[in-house]
This record gives structure tokens, C-alpha cells and sequence, in this order.
């Protein structure tokens, strides 16, 4: 078995896929030397999907099918690439299996351009963190609050106020995923989530409908 090179070139990928259609960028090779993942875009970045191809020559083999931007990727053992993938909104770190293409979200959430140390098994990688709050404001006067309607340390976005002003429906990744919650406009209550599986302006907008709103 030879040795595994170290880094492996944007170039040399081009090289070893030439006498095919389509690039690649971020080429990762396996532990083994024997192959190479690699993300290839289909719509000016924007539209990605992790591919491998043996580092002997052969046709690539795509191993996703999401067309969601990715950002990095790293072996993980010579079975399974790790690759950090908006195909759930946000940034996060999946894993692959190289020989069947199943998918396992690794519980890390914000992360991209991951690395893998070969030996100990350790992972380092980009976080990125954004703190986006609810502000109110009097459309009147353009007096603002002089503090956040509603706060976390992580994404709230996209209110949609009650009718009556007294309750906001907005979306917020505070638990790690973006969900449904609701809070209080004057007593400003503790903020509770109530729709897990759902993230639109329709959405919020029904929530006041079906009355969540208004339970205590």
C-alpha cells in the first residue's frame, strides 16, 4: 500500500478528472491513498454535491444528492467523508458512508471546513456564530426600543405579530435547529416553541390561527 500524500491539489484533481466532464474543488484524500472526495458544483457555487473518485483514475461517483453549498470535507476513516452542508439551513457537519451514501448528522451544528486528525480522531473546524435579535419599533414616531424584543445568543428571525399586538410568532435556531416559537409582546414571558418541523412565513402566520398564541 503506498503512502498517502499529504494535500492534494486543486490542480492535480483536475488533472485526474480531465479526461472527464465537470471539476472539482476541496479534494480530500482517503487515509488509505485509494480514493478522493471532492465537492463539485453544478450552478455557480450554489449547488453542491460531494463526489469521490479512486486516485488510480476511474469515473467519479457522486455520493450526495442534496444540491445544498458545502463548504469543506474530511475523512473520517477510510469508509466515511465528514462535510459540512447547508442541507439543513444552516451550516452543519454530516457524515457519509463512501459505499452506500448514507447519511448521518454528527450533532454539530455552525461548523464548516472541518478536519479530522488521522491518527488521534480528533476534529477541528470553522464556527460560526451569529447573534440576530427581534427589535420593536413605534412606526409613528420611530421611537425604538431601547433593548431587543427578543434575545438569544443565537438566530431569531422573521416575526409576525398577533393581530392585537400582543404576541410575536417568529423563528429561531436557539435549540440548535430553526423551529416555531412564540412570545409574549408585553410581559415579554418566557419564549416557548411551537411548531419543530416547521419554518415559513405561512407557517407563523398560522400558528395565531390554530391558537397557540393564546395559551398559557
Amino acid at each position: 500500500m503506498r503512502e498517502p500524500a499529504r494535500l492534494v491539489s486543486r490542480r492535480w484533481l483536475d488533472r485526474l478528472l480531465a479526461p472527464r466532464q465537470g471539476g472539482g474543488v476541496d479534494p480530500a484524500i482517503s487515509p488509505d491513498g485509494e480514493a478522493v472526495g471532492f465537492v463539485r458544483s453544478s450552478v455557480s457555487g450554489h449547488v453542491q454535491d460531494v463526489y469521490l473518485v479512486p486516485t488510480a483514475g476511474d469515473r467519479p461517483r457522486r455520493l450526495t444528492f442534496d444540491g445544498k453549498p458545502v463548504r469543506g470535507l474530511t475523512w473520517r476513516d477510510n469508509e466515511h467523508l465528514v462535510f459540512a452542508s447547508k442541507r439543513s439551513n444552516e451550516y452543519a457537519l454530516w457524515q457519509v458512508s463512501v459505499e452506500t451514501g448514507a447519511l448521518k448528522w454528527t450533532g454539530v451544528m455552525e461548523a464548516r471546513s472541518p478536519s479530522i486528525a488521522r491518527e488521534s480522531g480528533l476534529l477541528v473546524y470553522e464556527h460560526v456564530e451569529r447573534e440576530i435579535n427581534i427589535w420593536q419599533a413605534d412606526v409613528t414616531t420611530g421611537a425604538v426600543r431601547s433593548e431587543p424584543l427578543i434575545r438569544s445568543t443565537r438566530s431569531d428571525r422573521t416575526p409576525h405579530f398577533r393581530s392585537d399586538g400582543k404576541a410575536v410568532a417568529f423563528s429561531s435556531d436557539r435549540t440548535g435547529h430553526f423551529e416555531i416559537w412564540t412570545s409574549d409582546s408585553i410581559s415579554l414571558g418566557r419564549p416557548r416553541a411551537v411548531c419543530g418541523a416547521c419554518n415559513s412565513v405561512a407557517a407563523r402566520q398560522s400558528v395565531f390561527s390554530r391558537g397557540f398564541a393564546a395559551r398559557r
